[in-house]
């Protein structure tokens, strides 16, 4: 019973961090004179998430393919969608941990696509991928969610510092490093 209520205190935090994000969302968004996204209470705040039972996610969940993704999901690439936006709701992380080759990649953008059209969410996003699978990233962003930005961060210190245009400075965009970058910071 001790680990059920660390982890409801853990859920709990949770959605006190995510409500903090989206509070700051808003204030970002008033700040640079565009609309704020709705906020949904009911979903956000709800307490009917049993801890022992994770498979109580709602299963009439009406998400649905946002349409700034320029693609098409699979039945099963929509329930990762749906369930990635229910753990975004209930302040929870997760890990879409399917097997490789099923469109990871692709639901991971559709959420990012969700939150810019739900949400009203653009960024920043962070990818931490291989290094083999990041011009991957940024083609397929270009290919499937025009309206981000991809921001591929790679290569070595003088490659990135002569680059200007590499800044972390824009709130609207999807940046891309690569793993050994993240684990040398």
């Amino acid at each position: 019973m001790e680990a059920l209520k660390a982890a409801r205190d853990v859920v709990s935090k949770q959605k006190m961090i995510t409500s903090a994000f989206d509070d700051e969302c808003l204030k970002l968004h008033q700040a640079v004179g565009t609309e704020a996204p709705e906020q949904d209470a009911s979903i956000a705040g709800s307490s009917n998430i049993d801890l022992l039972h994770p498979l109580t996610m709602p299963v009439g969940s009406s998400v649905q393919t946002p349409e700034l993704f320029k693609g098409s999901l699979k039945g099963y690439q929509v329930k990762g969608l749906q369930w990635l936006v229910n753990c975004y709701e209930q302040g929870l992380n997760g890990i879409l941990a399917d097997e490789m080759g099923l469109g990871k990649t692709i639901q991971a953008m559709a959420f990012l696509a969700h939150l810019a059209e739900e949400k009203n969410i653009w960024g920043p996003f962070l990818v931490v991928a291989p290094a083999s699978v990041l011009s991957n990233w940024v083609d397929e962003i270009s290919r499937f969610c025009p309206d981000l930005k991809a921001f591929p961060y790679w290569g070595g210190i003088q490659e990135r510092t002569l680059r200007p245009d590499w800044r972390f400075r824009q709130i609207d965009l999807v940046g891309i490093l690569p793993l050994d970058l993240v684990g040398a910071l």
